[in-house]
Protein backbone atom coordinates (compact mmCIF):
# COMPACT_ATOMS: atom_id res chain seq x y z
CA UNK A 1 0.00 0.00 0.00
CA UNK A 2 2.80 2.50 0.54
CA UNK A 3 4.28 1.58 -2.96
CA UNK A 4 0.62 2.45 -4.37
CA UNK A 5 0.45 5.52 -2.61
CA UNK A 6 4.12 6.76 -3.16
CA UNK A 7 3.31 6.13 -6.79
CA UNK A 8 -0.20 7.99 -6.96
CA UNK A 9 1.61 10.95 -4.60
CA UNK A 10 4.16 11.36 -7.72
CA UNK A 11 1.98 11.28 -10.57
CA UNK A 12 -0.13 14.15 -8.60
CA UNK A 13 2.96 16.32 -8.13
CA UNK A 14 3.67 16.02 -11.92
CA UNK A 15 0.43 16.35 -13.54
CA UNK A 16 0.46 19.57 -10.74
CA UNK A 17 3.98 20.78 -12.09
CA UNK A 18 2.92 20.12 -16.06
CA UNK A 19 -0.56 22.14 -15.27
CA UNK A 20 1.49 25.31 -13.71
CA UNK A 21 3.64 25.14 -16.52
CA UNK A 22 0.80 25.13 -19.46
CA UNK A 23 -0.49 28.03 -17.08
CA UNK A 24 3.06 29.74 -17.50
CA UNK A 25 3.10 28.93 -20.97
CA UNK A 26 -0.30 30.83 -21.57
CA UNK A 27 -0.65 33.93 -19.65
CA UNK A 28 2.88 34.14 -18.67
CA UNK A 29 4.62 34.80 -21.88
CA UNK A 30 6.28 37.72 -22.73
CA UNK A 31 4.69 40.33 -25.17
CA UNK A 32 5.76 40.41 -28.71
CA UNK A 33 6.78 44.01 -28.96
CA UNK A 34 6.63 45.37 -32.57
CA UNK A 35 7.02 48.39 -34.79
CA UNK A 36 5.27 49.35 -38.11
CA UNK A 37 8.31 47.57 -40.27
CA UNK A 38 8.14 44.25 -38.37
CA UNK A 39 4.09 44.03 -38.66
CA UNK A 40 4.66 44.84 -42.06
CA UNK A 41 6.70 41.71 -42.54
CA UNK A 42 4.91 39.68 -40.56
CA UNK A 43 1.50 40.37 -43.08
CA UNK A 44 3.74 39.93 -45.86
CA UNK A 45 5.41 36.53 -44.68
CA UNK A 46 1.57 35.40 -43.81
CA UNK A 47 -0.62 36.47 -46.39
CA UNK A 48 -2.20 34.24 -48.39
CA UNK A 49 -2.99 37.10 -51.17
CA UNK A 50 0.31 37.01 -51.90
CA UNK A 51 1.00 33.28 -52.16
CA UNK A 52 -1.56 33.30 -54.71
CA UNK A 53 -0.04 36.02 -56.39
CA UNK A 54 3.38 34.28 -56.87
CA UNK A 55 1.10 31.23 -57.87
CA UNK A 56 0.24 33.32 -60.64
CA UNK A 57 3.49 34.59 -61.67
CA UNK A 58 4.34 30.82 -61.87
CA UNK A 59 1.02 29.76 -64.23
CA UNK A 60 2.66 33.28 -66.28
CA UNK A 61 6.16 31.21 -66.55
CA UNK A 62 4.54 28.50 -67.43
CA UNK A 63 2.40 29.88 -70.52
CA UNK A 64 5.33 31.50 -72.04
CA UNK A 65 7.37 28.13 -71.92
CA UNK A 66 4.15 26.96 -73.63
CA UNK A 67 4.19 29.61 -76.60
CA UNK A 68 7.79 28.71 -76.61
CA UNK A 69 7.53 25.45 -77.64
CA UNK A 70 5.88 26.75 -81.04
CA UNK A 71 9.25 27.02 -82.37
CA UNK A 72 10.69 24.05 -81.32
CA UNK A 73 10.19 20.65 -83.62
CA UNK A 74 7.02 18.27 -82.44
CA UNK A 75 7.69 14.92 -82.40
CA UNK A 76 4.56 12.14 -82.60
CA UNK A 77 4.20 8.72 -82.36
CA UNK A 78 1.42 6.33 -83.21
CA UNK A 79 0.85 2.32 -83.24
CA UNK A 80 -2.30 1.01 -84.67
CA UNK A 81 -3.45 -2.58 -85.22
CA UNK A 82 -6.46 -3.35 -86.80
CA UNK A 83 -8.82 -6.61 -87.41
CA UNK A 84 -10.39 -6.63 -90.80
CA UNK A 85 -13.96 -8.11 -90.32
CA UNK A 86 -14.91 -7.53 -94.06
CA UNK A 87 -12.70 -7.78 -96.69
CA UNK A 88 -12.29 -5.10 -99.22
CA UNK A 89 -13.79 -6.24 -102.72
CA UNK A 90 -11.76 -4.20 -104.74
CA UNK A 91 -8.14 -4.92 -103.63
CA UNK A 92 -7.52 -8.95 -103.25
CA UNK A 93 -4.15 -7.74 -102.12
CA UNK A 94 -5.61 -6.71 -98.72
CA UNK A 95 -7.78 -9.18 -97.43
CA UNK A 96 -5.79 -10.16 -94.86
CA UNK A 97 -7.05 -10.35 -91.29
CA UNK A 98 -5.05 -8.22 -89.86
CA UNK A 99 -2.68 -4.90 -90.42
CA UNK A 100 -0.10 -3.40 -88.20
CA UNK A 101 0.92 0.51 -88.83
CA UNK A 102 3.72 2.13 -86.37
CA UNK A 103 5.50 5.39 -86.92
CA UNK A 104 7.17 8.58 -85.92
CA UNK A 105 6.12 12.37 -87.56
CA UNK A 106 8.56 15.23 -87.06
CA UNK A 107 7.05 19.01 -87.65
CA UNK A 108 8.48 22.29 -87.79
CA UNK A 109 6.92 25.51 -87.92
CA UNK A 110 9.21 27.49 -90.55
CA UNK A 111 7.75 30.35 -90.89
CA UNK A 112 4.38 31.98 -89.30
CA UNK A 113 4.52 35.41 -90.33
CA UNK A 114 5.19 36.90 -86.69
CA UNK A 115 2.27 34.43 -85.37
CA UNK A 116 5.05 32.93 -82.81
CA UNK A 117 7.15 35.89 -81.69
CA UNK A 118 3.83 37.70 -80.95
CA UNK A 119 2.65 35.00 -78.77
CA UNK A 120 6.29 34.73 -77.19
CA UNK A 121 5.97 38.47 -76.53
CA UNK A 122 2.45 38.26 -75.21
CA UNK A 123 3.06 35.81 -73.09
CA UNK A 124 6.49 37.61 -71.85
CA UNK A 125 4.07 41.30 -71.06
CA UNK A 126 1.76 39.20 -69.00
CA UNK A 127 4.69 37.79 -67.10
CA UNK A 128 5.23 41.10 -66.10
CA UNK A 129 1.54 42.03 -65.51
CA UNK A 130 1.60 38.99 -62.76
CA UNK A 131 4.47 40.50 -61.01
CA UNK A 132 3.09 43.56 -60.94
CA UNK A 133 -0.64 42.40 -59.61
CA UNK A 134 2.40 40.96 -57.20
CA UNK A 135 3.05 44.53 -56.49
CA UNK A 136 -0.26 45.88 -56.29
CA UNK A 137 -0.96 42.56 -53.45
CA UNK A 138 1.55 43.89 -51.36
CA UNK A 139 1.02 47.43 -51.45
CA UNK A 140 -2.50 46.94 -50.21
CA UNK A 141 -1.30 44.85 -47.52
CA UNK A 142 1.03 47.21 -46.11
CA UNK A 143 -1.59 49.98 -46.55
CA UNK A 144 -3.97 47.93 -44.37
CA UNK A 145 -1.08 46.82 -41.96
CA UNK A 146 -0.37 50.26 -41.50
CA UNK A 147 -3.71 51.40 -41.01
CA UNK A 148 -4.68 48.55 -38.22
CA UNK A 149 -1.36 49.64 -36.47
CA UNK A 150 -2.36 53.08 -36.11
CA UNK A 151 -5.94 52.06 -35.42
CA UNK A 152 -4.59 49.69 -32.37
CA UNK A 153 -2.23 52.52 -31.59
CA UNK A 154 -4.95 54.96 -31.42
CA UNK A 155 -7.24 52.78 -29.25
CA UNK A 156 -4.31 52.04 -27.02
CA UNK A 157 -4.06 55.72 -26.28
CA UNK A 158 -7.72 56.79 -26.51
CA UNK A 159 -8.18 54.06 -23.44
CA UNK A 160 -4.81 55.39 -21.50
CA UNK A 161 -6.60 59.06 -21.78
CA UNK A 162 -10.10 58.12 -20.78
CA UNK A 163 -8.35 55.73 -17.77
CA UNK A 164 -6.66 59.18 -16.78
CA UNK A 165 -9.82 60.72 -16.63
CA UNK A 166 -11.12 58.14 -14.83
CA UNK A 167 -8.57 58.90 -12.07
CA UNK A 168 -8.90 62.48 -12.54
CA UNK A 169 -12.62 62.01 -11.29
CA UNK A 170 -11.38 60.21 -8.00
CA UNK A 171 -8.83 62.50 -7.09
CA UNK A 172 -11.46 65.33 -7.48
CA UNK A 173 -13.52 62.87 -5.28
CA UNK A 174 -11.21 62.99 -2.77
CA UNK A 175 -10.87 66.72 -2.45
CA UNK A 176 -14.43 66.53 -2.22
CA UNK A 177 -14.28 64.64 0.58
CA UNK A 178 -10.88 66.65 1.72
CA UNK A 179 -13.69 69.90 1.81
CA UNK A 180 -16.45 67.51 3.78
CA UNK A 181 -14.35 67.72 6.64
CA UNK A 182 -14.26 70.81 6.33
CA UNK A 183 -17.99 71.43 6.02
CA UNK A 184 -17.43 73.38 2.58
CA UNK A 185 -19.47 70.68 0.64
CA UNK A 186 -22.83 69.87 0.32
CA UNK A 187 -25.17 66.87 -0.11
CA UNK A 188 -25.86 67.94 -3.74
CA UNK A 189 -22.07 68.03 -4.72
CA UNK A 190 -21.40 64.27 -2.93
CA UNK A 191 -24.52 63.29 -5.38
CA UNK A 192 -22.75 64.60 -8.49
CA UNK A 193 -19.11 63.84 -8.03
CA UNK A 194 -20.96 60.33 -7.50
CA UNK A 195 -22.76 60.36 -11.19
CA UNK A 196 -19.82 62.06 -12.85
CA UNK A 197 -17.70 58.72 -11.66
CA UNK A 198 -20.06 56.71 -12.68
CA UNK A 199 -21.10 57.84 -15.96
CA UNK A 200 -17.10 57.80 -16.90
CA UNK A 201 -17.07 53.66 -16.52
CA UNK A 202 -19.16 52.97 -19.70
CA UNK A 203 -16.80 55.45 -21.36
CA UNK A 204 -14.00 53.37 -19.58
CA UNK A 205 -15.43 50.03 -20.91
CA UNK A 206 -16.37 51.16 -24.56
CA UNK A 207 -12.63 51.83 -25.01
CA UNK A 208 -11.37 48.70 -23.73
CA UNK A 209 -13.79 47.14 -25.87
CA UNK A 210 -12.92 49.45 -28.73
CA UNK A 211 -8.82 48.56 -28.49
CA UNK A 212 -9.45 44.88 -27.72
CA UNK A 213 -11.29 44.87 -31.04
CA UNK A 214 -8.38 46.81 -32.60
CA UNK A 215 -5.65 44.29 -31.43
CA UNK A 216 -7.64 41.32 -32.56
CA UNK A 217 -7.97 42.64 -35.92
CA UNK A 218 -4.38 43.50 -36.01
CA UNK A 219 -3.33 39.69 -35.14
CA UNK A 220 -5.09 38.54 -37.70
CA UNK A 221 -3.32 40.97 -40.23
CA UNK A 222 0.03 39.97 -39.29
CA UNK A 223 -0.44 36.46 -38.78
CA UNK A 224 -0.44 36.07 -34.76
CA UNK A 225 -2.47 33.72 -32.56
CA UNK A 226 -5.42 35.94 -30.68
CA UNK A 227 -4.08 35.06 -27.25
CA UNK A 228 -0.81 36.18 -27.43
CA UNK A 229 -0.05 39.10 -26.36
CA UNK A 230 1.06 41.94 -28.83
CA UNK A 231 2.73 45.19 -27.77
CA UNK A 232 2.97 47.75 -30.05
CA UNK A 233 6.58 49.56 -29.92
CA UNK A 234 6.56 52.68 -31.96
CA UNK A 235 4.80 55.55 -31.03
CA UNK A 236 2.71 58.26 -33.39
CA UNK A 237 5.45 60.45 -35.19
CA UNK A 238 6.45 63.81 -33.29
CA UNK A 239 7.43 66.46 -36.26
CA UNK A 240 6.09 65.62 -39.65
CA UNK A 241 7.10 67.72 -42.76
CA UNK A 242 5.77 68.87 -45.91
CA UNK A 243 5.17 67.37 -48.86
CA UNK A 244 6.05 68.41 -52.62
CA UNK A 245 3.12 67.88 -54.28
CA UNK A 246 4.84 68.24 -57.64
CA UNK A 247 7.55 65.44 -57.12
CA UNK A 248 4.86 63.46 -55.42
CA UNK A 249 2.57 62.98 -58.61
CA UNK A 250 5.77 62.22 -60.56
CA UNK A 251 6.29 59.29 -58.33
CA UNK A 252 2.45 58.57 -59.06
CA UNK A 253 3.26 57.73 -62.63
CA UNK A 254 6.48 56.27 -62.33
CA UNK A 255 6.17 54.03 -59.55
CA UNK A 256 2.38 53.18 -59.06
CA UNK A 257 2.11 49.33 -59.76
CA UNK A 258 -1.43 49.40 -60.83
CA UNK A 259 -0.28 52.14 -63.94
CA UNK A 260 2.35 50.25 -64.51
CA UNK A 261 0.26 47.41 -65.43
CA UNK A 262 -2.32 48.95 -66.89
CA UNK A 263 0.51 50.50 -69.81
CA UNK A 264 1.59 46.49 -69.99
CA UNK A 265 -2.14 45.53 -70.69
CA UNK A 266 -1.85 48.09 -73.02
CA UNK A 267 1.20 46.85 -74.57
CA UNK A 268 -0.47 43.20 -74.54
CA UNK A 269 -3.52 44.06 -76.59
CA UNK A 270 -1.11 45.52 -79.33
CA UNK A 271 0.38 42.19 -79.53
CA UNK A 272 -2.61 40.52 -78.94
CA UNK A 273 -3.54 42.30 -82.47
CA UNK A 274 -0.59 41.35 -84.54
CA UNK A 275 -1.27 37.81 -83.43
CA UNK A 276 -4.96 38.45 -84.72
CA UNK A 277 -3.72 39.80 -88.19
CA UNK A 278 -1.23 37.20 -88.69
CA UNK A 279 -4.22 34.66 -88.35
CA UNK A 280 -4.94 35.64 -92.19
CA UNK A 281 -1.71 35.02 -93.46
CA UNK A 282 -0.98 31.09 -94.19
CA UNK A 283 1.92 29.12 -91.88
CA UNK A 284 5.01 27.38 -93.73
CA UNK A 285 6.04 24.07 -92.44
CA UNK A 286 8.43 21.33 -92.49
CA UNK A 287 7.54 17.83 -91.78
CA UNK A 288 8.90 14.09 -92.08
CA UNK A 289 7.34 11.00 -91.14
CA UNK A 290 8.64 7.66 -90.71
CA UNK A 291 6.27 4.27 -90.95
CA UNK A 292 6.53 0.70 -90.50
CA UNK A 293 3.74 -0.97 -91.66
CA UNK A 294 1.56 -4.24 -93.55
CA UNK A 295 -0.80 -6.62 -93.27
CA UNK A 296 -1.24 -10.27 -92.48
CA UNK A 297 -3.52 -13.16 -90.92
CA UNK A 298 -2.32 -13.74 -87.76
CA UNK A 299 -3.00 -11.38 -85.15
CA UNK A 300 0.78 -10.29 -84.36
CA UNK A 301 1.84 -9.56 -88.09
CA UNK A 302 5.87 -10.72 -88.59
CA UNK A 303 8.67 -8.98 -89.32
CA UNK A 304 8.43 -10.14 -93.02
CA UNK A 305 4.88 -8.60 -93.67
CA UNK A 306 6.41 -5.11 -92.60
CA UNK A 307 7.96 -2.78 -94.32
CA UNK A 308 9.45 0.76 -93.76
CA UNK A 309 7.91 3.91 -95.53
CA UNK A 310 10.02 7.30 -95.50
CA UNK A 311 7.94 11.04 -96.29
CA UNK A 312 9.27 14.49 -95.69
CA UNK A 313 8.33 17.62 -97.13
CA UNK A 314 7.08 21.18 -96.85
CA UNK A 315 3.57 22.23 -96.11
CA UNK A 316 1.88 25.80 -96.65
CA UNK A 317 -1.50 26.23 -94.80
CA UNK A 318 -3.33 28.83 -96.23
CA UNK A 319 -6.74 30.09 -94.32
CA UNK A 320 -9.43 31.02 -96.98
CA UNK A 321 -12.73 31.49 -95.21
CA UNK A 322 -13.90 30.46 -91.47
CA UNK A 323 -17.27 32.15 -91.59
CA UNK A 324 -16.14 35.37 -89.93
CA UNK A 325 -14.28 33.75 -87.54
CA UNK A 326 -11.32 35.25 -87.74
CA UNK A 327 -12.42 39.05 -88.06
CA UNK A 328 -14.99 38.57 -85.28
CA UNK A 329 -11.49 38.23 -83.30
CA UNK A 330 -9.60 41.03 -84.57
CA UNK A 331 -12.66 43.12 -83.66
CA UNK A 332 -12.71 42.40 -80.20
CA UNK A 333 -8.75 42.47 -79.62
CA UNK A 334 -9.44 46.36 -81.05
CA UNK A 335 -11.76 46.92 -78.56
CA UNK A 336 -10.35 45.19 -75.41
CA UNK A 337 -7.07 47.72 -76.12
CA UNK A 338 -9.63 50.75 -76.65
CA UNK A 339 -10.49 49.59 -73.31
CA UNK A 340 -7.47 49.19 -71.64
CA UNK A 341 -6.54 52.67 -72.86
CA UNK A 342 -9.81 54.36 -71.53
CA UNK A 343 -8.93 52.27 -68.05
CA UNK A 344 -5.42 53.87 -68.03
CA UNK A 345 -7.21 57.03 -67.70
CA UNK A 346 -9.66 56.82 -65.88
CA UNK A 347 -8.02 55.24 -62.88
CA UNK A 348 -4.65 57.76 -64.05
CA UNK A 349 -7.15 60.59 -63.02
CA UNK A 350 -8.86 58.74 -60.25
CA UNK A 351 -5.67 58.10 -58.65
CA UNK A 352 -4.13 62.14 -59.15
CA UNK A 353 -7.09 63.37 -57.95
CA UNK A 354 -7.09 60.99 -54.93
CA UNK A 355 -3.36 61.92 -53.94
CA UNK A 356 -4.33 65.60 -54.29
CA UNK A 357 -7.05 65.74 -51.68
CA UNK A 358 -4.90 63.07 -49.33
CA UNK A 359 -1.53 65.92 -49.90
CA UNK A 360 -4.06 68.97 -49.14
CA UNK A 361 -5.22 66.92 -46.37
CA UNK A 362 -2.22 65.99 -44.61
CA UNK A 363 -0.94 69.45 -44.59
CA UNK A 364 -4.66 70.52 -42.85
CA UNK A 365 -3.54 67.97 -40.69
CA UNK A 366 -0.18 69.68 -39.39
CA UNK A 367 -2.15 72.76 -39.12
CA UNK A 368 -4.48 71.06 -37.00
CA UNK A 369 -2.03 69.30 -35.06
CA UNK A 370 -0.27 72.45 -33.97
CA UNK A 371 -3.30 74.18 -32.79
CA UNK A 372 -4.35 70.63 -30.70
CA UNK A 373 -1.05 70.87 -29.07
CA UNK A 374 -1.44 74.47 -27.69
CA UNK A 375 -4.80 73.84 -26.66
CA UNK A 376 -4.06 70.86 -24.77
CA UNK A 377 -0.87 72.58 -22.53
CA UNK A 378 -3.88 75.53 -22.09
CA UNK A 379 -6.43 72.63 -21.20
CA UNK A 380 -4.13 70.95 -18.66
CA UNK A 381 -2.81 74.51 -17.27
CA UNK A 382 -6.90 75.60 -16.82
CA UNK A 383 -7.69 71.87 -15.20
CA UNK A 384 -4.56 72.54 -12.82
CA UNK A 385 -5.70 75.94 -11.87
CA UNK A 386 -8.99 74.94 -11.61
CA UNK A 387 -8.54 72.16 -8.75
CA UNK A 388 -6.17 74.35 -7.02
CA UNK A 389 -9.39 77.00 -6.65
CA UNK A 390 -11.29 73.94 -6.02
CA UNK A 391 -9.14 72.88 -3.15
CA UNK A 392 -10.02 76.35 -1.33
CA UNK A 393 -13.68 76.24 -2.36
CA UNK A 394 -13.17 79.34 -4.95
CA UNK A 395 -14.53 77.28 -7.83
CA UNK A 396 -17.66 74.93 -7.76
CA UNK A 397 -17.36 71.23 -8.73
CA UNK A 398 -19.18 72.06 -12.40
CA UNK A 399 -15.93 74.17 -12.90
CA UNK A 400 -14.06 71.59 -11.86
CA UNK A 401 -15.28 68.62 -13.69
CA UNK A 402 -15.62 70.86 -16.98
CA UNK A 403 -12.37 72.04 -16.59
CA UNK A 404 -10.91 67.78 -16.68
CA UNK A 405 -13.98 67.15 -19.22
CA UNK A 406 -12.13 69.97 -21.61
CA UNK A 407 -8.51 68.71 -20.81
CA UNK A 408 -9.89 64.82 -21.98
CA UNK A 409 -11.29 65.84 -24.96
CA UNK A 410 -8.74 68.32 -26.03
CA UNK A 411 -6.28 65.21 -25.58
CA UNK A 412 -8.70 62.83 -27.44
CA UNK A 413 -8.58 65.69 -30.44
CA UNK A 414 -4.37 65.23 -30.39
CA UNK A 415 -4.56 61.85 -30.73
CA UNK A 416 -7.16 61.89 -33.32
CA UNK A 417 -5.64 64.05 -35.48
CA UNK A 418 -2.27 62.34 -34.81
CA UNK A 419 -4.02 59.02 -36.53
CA UNK A 420 -5.40 60.94 -39.63
CA UNK A 421 -1.89 62.70 -40.22
CA UNK A 422 -0.72 59.08 -40.07
CA UNK A 423 -3.28 57.20 -42.30
CA UNK A 424 -3.41 59.91 -44.26
CA UNK A 425 0.62 59.52 -45.19
CA UNK A 426 0.18 55.98 -45.22
CA UNK A 427 -2.28 56.97 -48.20
CA UNK A 428 0.18 59.09 -49.90
CA UNK A 429 2.92 56.36 -49.48
CA UNK A 430 0.85 53.69 -51.51
CA UNK A 431 -0.52 55.49 -54.10
CA UNK A 432 3.32 57.22 -55.03
CA UNK A 433 4.59 53.90 -54.31
CA UNK A 434 7.33 54.92 -51.84
CA UNK A 435 8.37 55.64 -48.28
CA UNK A 436 8.42 59.15 -47.34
Amino acid sequence: MKIVTRIILIVSLLFCFSSVMVVQGVYGQEALQVNIEEAIELALRTSEDVQIKENEIDKMRYRYNEAKSAIYPHISGEVTWSRNAVYSPTDPLLNKNYGLDTGVTVTQVLWAFGRISSALRLADKYLTISRLNKDIAQQEIIYHTKLSYYNALLADQALSIVKESYENARKNKMLLEKRNTSGRSSKRDNIKMAADIASRLPQLNDAQTAFSSAMRTFKVIIGVDTEVPVALREDFAVHYSTLNQTEIKGRLQENEPTLKALHKQIDADEEMIKIRKANFLPTLSAFATWDYQGIGNAFYVRGNNLDHYYVAGLKVSIPIWAGGEKVSLLKQARVDKENSILRLQKTTKEFTLELDNAIFEYHEYINTLKANHEAVELARESFNMTRDLFETGQVSLADLNDAELLLTSQKLALVLTLYNLNTTLAKIEKLAATEL
